[in-house]
């Protein structure tokens, strides 16, 4: 099971490849802030694992979106795609490094040490893009969807990146203001009484 509560996907293929990418990355998905520098994004993006926290924020204002105006299902789950996606490619910036520590006698800590490559940070829309094309190889997800995914995902820095291909259709809009507004310091996730049975 995916540990993303508002994640939704109920197109079968899409779902299929949101899950493979997941058991591809979980362990380091598991560890890894939404923030290296600890900048931007509220604190508990900031934290071990936040990448996932960020990720569920996405989708559940994706979720509150759908509710609001009525976006139709095909279109939120491609969202939701996007949402999962869309900054999977800061992991190709990052080298993971383990270490173990002798404390005491008795005693050993293991330590994960993560560095990061600025640059490739700066461009994980195009990593999170070929990590989405490689995954889903083996999907026959159509063409047409297949590009709308990627749009949304290559055009979500628009509001950080002064020279960012700006997003043009709706969804791609409505998803770069997603990504801005969750990642906002002073963002909190409003839950709902139907989300806590």
């Amino acid at each position: 099971m995916i540990p993303i509560k508002h994640l939704s996907i109920k197109d079968k293929k899409l779902w299929k490849l949101v899950d493979k990418a997941y058991w591809e990355y979980h362990k380091k998905l598991a560890i890894i802030p939404a923030s290296m520098t600890g900048n931007n994004h509220p604190p508990k993006d900031r934290e071990v694992g936040g990448m996932l926290n960020h990720i569920n924020n996405m989708c559940w204002f994706i979720k509150r979106y759908q509710e609001q105006f009525q976006f139709p299902d095909d279109i939120i789950d491609e969202m939701m795609v996007a949402a999962f996606f869309h900054d999977l490619g800061e992991l190709e910036s990052m080298t993971f490094t383990k270490e173990v520590i002798v404390t005491d006698s008795k005693s050993i800590r293991r330590e994960t040490h993560i560095t990061r490559d600025d640059e490739k940070a700066y461009n994980h829309p195009m990593y999170s893009i070929k990590i989405l094309d490689d995954l889903s190889k083996d999907i026959k997800i159509p063409n047409d969807q297949l590009d709308r995914i990627r749009n949304m995902i290559g055009k979500h820095m628009s509001h950080w990146y002064e020279k960012g291909e700006l997003p043009t259709s709706m969804e791609e809009i409505v998803f770069s203001l997603a990504d801005m507004i969750v990642s906002r310091n002073e963002f909190r996730l409003e839950e709902d009484e139907r989300e806590n049975p």
